[in-house]
């Protein structure tokens, strides 16, 4: 059973995530009316395609654009957003795994990172894979998808329900931006973009995996309610960082590695773990349980968790039989 237990079933949460995109943009198009050249049958069929199926992550990126657009008057503009949301939301939203290139994604080859990065870097840190890189890494991710299906259920069924597509990128050679090693954001809902030069072997993107499928799980759970109450501007230790960083990226950062520890004890019981990656395992579920303990720590001091996110932090514990 995954380390969360049974607060929350990923399908449900993708269905949530989806409906409350139909409704906002319901609500954008019934208040735009008559701003918005838009067939009216075209617009509510694509609203019933988010309501029925998984989307595109694009569909979300053009959403917090078009609100953008329409705040600031730009009326061709959300025109155009909202055509490519509909052509979009129709079309199928298929799970794949494709390079951050320019032919794969068109204008989201900028949009992306604008979203993923406004507060982190102003360069953006991403470029694009070779060929050859693209080809090893993807069957690197596949493999790694595999191991995870036959350690942990949960966490396989969070990744079939709330990945739609894994984006391939290497680091940018600007040195003015920053470097990362992979990065999940609500604002491009579906998606994880991994550095594949962070993330080298099939050990190595097994860790990808379950730490921002758990980013996923997060933001999900906090459509209603933020997680954590505390404000963006009280930083506080964080015990992966050097940098002080808000409350919530702190929960985030602890949660992730209380998963990590679990997962790879999992890993190492299931007998499946082939020799290369024990002892990498091992280490990492000392590791992450010292972060797990540092984390849970600063949050029973300084946090301002929600219900949900005190139980979120209760079953981790126990599930890691930790008493911090």
């Amino acid at each position: 059973m995954s380390l969360f237990g049974d607060l929350g079933d990923p399908w449900d949460i993708d269905e949530t995530v989806r409906l409350r995109l139909n409704t906002s943009l319901a609500h954008i198009f019934q208040r735009a009316k008559g701003r918005l050249d838009i067939d009216k049958t075209r617009f509510e069929a694509a609203l019933e395609h988010i309501r029925a199926r998984k989307q595109d992550p694009g569909v979300f990126a053009r959403y917090y654009d078009l609100i953008f657009a329409l705040t600031s008057n730009q009326i061709a503009e959300a025109n155009i957003l909202l055509g490519e949301i509909i052509e979009r939301a129709v079309g199928p939203a298929y799970f794949g795994i494709v390079p951050y290139a320019r032919q794969h994604l068109g204008p989201d080859y900028e949009r992306f990172p604008r979203l993923l990065f406004a507060e982190y870097s102003q360069t953006n840190p991403m470029a694009s894979p070779s060929d050859s890189q693209s080809l090893a890494s993807t069957q690197m991710l596949k493999e790694a998808i595999e191991i995870v299906s036959q350690v942990e259920a949960g966490i396989h069924k969070e990744i079939e329900a709330l990945l739609v597509r894994i984006f391939l990128a290497t680091a940018s050679k600007d040195r003015s931006a920053k470097r990362f090693g992979g990065v999940t954001s609500f604002l491009v809902w579906g998606a994880s973009f991994i550095n594949i030069e962070s993330y080298k072997t099939r050990w190595d993107a097994v860790q990808f995996l379950v730490h921002e499928i758990t980013h996923s799980v997060l933001f999900g759970l906090s459509l209603d309610e933020p997680l954590v109450q505390n404000t963006p501007n009280e930083n506080y230790k964080s015990p992966l960082r050097s940098d002080r960083r808000p409350m919530d990226g702190i929960f985030h950062a602890t949660l992730v590695c209380g998963r990590l520890a679990d997962f790879n004890r999992a890993w190492l019981e299931s007998g499946l773990a082939k020799k290369t990656d024990r002892e990498s395992s091992r280490k990492a579920v000392a590791d992450n349980l010292r972060f797990f303990r540092d984390g849970v720590r600063v949050i029973n001091k300084h946090g301002k968790l929600s219900e949900q996110a005190r139980q979120l932090v209760e079953r981790s514990c126990n599930g890691l039989s930790v008493c911090a």
